[in-house]
């Protein structure tokens, strides 16, 4: 729990300034540059980007949009096969989802920053003397050019699906469970969805969703 708040807050504070587009002081800008290290990042994933062909902003945008779905499907699979190897009765797409809830959490729980974060630089150009103006990120992508119209789509897409998508799902779930959450009575569903109301009173079930 405490590792979980403290990635949480690294993960805030550290993108306040970015994408914010906030001057701080500079002594809350160094505190913030601090907290930069322990940034989850494309970057500090160690990728191979150029041999994946994703050197552009574009490209690593769609691969940190798709990875996290990719992955889930694969651990959802894993968890209906592993229903049906064990006989259960009720197996079924219900009860695989279930079993793979808790890691699906916690794939979209660390997923989220990340892409959130890059989401929101493609909204950040620079204008230089000359009129021109190129993404930050990507000096080689011109934001008055119709390419950098897909890069646009594709951030809003991102931000639907991730910093408006999960916080929506997790309210979702917590809703759908709140019964067995605030009666200490637990339920298949409640219990996979331990890792977001762990952490609170059973009448705070909620707060991971405003958190």
């Amino acid at each position: 729990a405490p590792l979980k708040q403290m990635v949480a807050f690294y993960q805030i504070v550290a993108r306040v300034e970015s994408v914010f587009k906030v001057s701080m002081p500079a002594s809350v800008a160094s505190l913030l540059n601090v907290f930069n290290n322990f940034n989850l990042s494309i970057d500090a994933l160690g990728l191979p980007l150029s041999c994946l062909e994703l050197g552009s902003f574009f490209d690593q945008l769609l691969f940190l949009v798709l990875a996290p779905c990719v992955l889930g499907l694969l651990v959802l699979t894993c968890s209906i096969f592993a229903e049906v190897l064990n006989k259960h009765k009720d197996a079924s797409l219900k009860a695989g989802l279930i079993r793979a809830l808790p890691y699906l959490l916690f794939l979209a729980f660390y997923a989220f920053p990340i892409v959130f974060s890059r989401a929101f630089q493609a909204f950040d150009c620079e204008e230089f003397d000359d009129g021109t103006c190129f993404l930050r990120v990507d000096y080689s992508l011109d934001c008055n050019d119709a390419a950098y119209g897909r890069v646009v789509i594709l951030a809003w897409i991102a931000i639907a699906l991730y910093p408006i998508g999960v916080p929506l799902l997790y309210l979702t779930l917590l809703l759908h469970a709140r019964k067995a959450i605030l009666t200490e009575q637990p339920t298949d569903l409640s219990r996979s969805l331990t890792f977001l109301h762990q952490d609170y009173a059973p009448s705070m079930y909620w707060w991971e969703f405003v958190e």
